[in-house]
């Protein structure tokens, strides 16, 4: 039995002794076509990651899991997996991460959030711990286990990509850019626009089958303290405040308050890049499709480690088969929103 093999099966049966002692709480999500189970051991954990998924929950028999996740909280039950087979020089990825990928098995471990993933390719079985859930930050929040979710579903095509996303229909666009871009902000303004869905904040699942696809995997977004002004019914359900002063994000969570403004699908007409401009009116332009490969493929590889060099090759193929526009932000917010209406009403030409 390989070292990671040997760790895989000593973390699940952790696991399985932090049940024991205190329970589990089981939902069932879908995720393109997947059926995952998530079974939380402590109640604080469920409470801080189900929130953000709660928009895709199945019930029915349970039967036909495609994929299982074992998530649990250490503080809860006192129960803590082994240290993992990884060495002190392993430890050099962001925020002194360390990470192992092979055919069989993967594992990601931050030791200065507490935190550990292992995933098991061919049982389609992941494991989650963290040394405590009141530690979790509002970005752990908002976008939970989206590293096993990308080892697990890479092998179906799908890749993260740290961008917002909006529609109308079946089609939409991407909005690209790193913080204070105001993507996040434009995407939240379109949920006041007649005609506009809402399908991801910040971390959104795609697939270039044909053309690229969108999957709207978390329901949470994140908001400026300057915009909350401009955004009040967003900025009263803020449950949560991270940053220093003038530099602070809220979480809040869109479902179920915003459902019927929500999409969970849809194909990708073009990538926007926003711009901050302080003119008046909005504006797109066609640019480079370089320009958006090199805000978005530092910014997604830095929160999602692991087979960087296959994630900048689809990156790359994305930027250069859809369309790429420039978009400059206008200082009246509802005229970006409109703008990006009247985009896909028009066609990206």
């Amino acid at each position: 039995m390989s070292a990671l093999a040997h760790y895989f099966d000593s973390t699940n049966s952790a696991a399985e002794r932090a049940a024991a002692t205190m329970g589990v709480v089981t939902r069932d999500i879908l995720v393109v076509g997947q059926r995952i189970r998530l079974q939380y051991v402590g109640e604080a954990l469920f409470s801080a990651l189900w929130p953000a998924l709660s928009h895709l929950e199945i019930a029915g028999p349970h039967t036909g899991i495609d994929l299982s996740f074992y998530l649990w909280d250490g503080s809860a039950g006192n129960v803590f997996p082994a240290a993992p087979p990884i060495l002190p020089e392993q430890y050099h990825r962001f925020g002194q991460r360390a990470i192992i990928d092979t055919p069989e098995y993967a594992l990601l471990h931050a030791p200065l959030t507490g935190e550990l993933s292992v995933y098991n390719r061919s049982a389609r079985t992941g494991l989650y711990f963290v040394e405590s859930a009141a530690h979790l930050s509002i970005y752990d929040k908002a976008a939970p286990l989206q590293t096993l979710l990308l080892w697990a579903l890479r092998e179906l095509g799908w890749h993260f990509v740290h961008a917002a996303a909006v529609g109308s229909g079946e089609r939409g666009v991407l909005l690209v850019g790193g913080a204070g871009s105001g993507k996040s902000t434009t995407a939240l303004t379109c949920l006041q626009e007649p005609g506009l869905r809402f399908l991801s904040d910040d971390k959104c699942l795609v697939r270039l089958n044909g053309a690229l696809e969108a999957f709207g995997i978390y329901s949470s977004a994140k908001i400026k303290r300057d915009m909350v002004a401009w955004l009040p019914e967003h900025g009263g359900q803020v449950i949560e405040w991270h940053g220093n002063a003038g530099q602070e994000k809220g979480l809040t969570y869109l479902f179920p308050r915003k459902r019927e403004c929500l999409a969970t699908q849809f194909q990708v007409e073009a990538l926007l890049l926003p711009t901050i401009t302080h003119q008046r009116d909005a504006t797109t332009h066609r640019t480079q499709a370089n320009a958006v490969f090199r805000t978005l493929g530092p910014s997604t590889v830095m929160w999602l480690p692991g087979s960087e060099a296959d994630t900048y090759r689809f990156m790359a193929t994305m930027a250069q088969q859809v369309p790429c526009y420039r978009l400059g932000l206008a200082t009246d917010l509802r005229r970006n929103a409109n703008a990006i209406r009247h985009f896909l009403e028009e066609g990206t030409g």
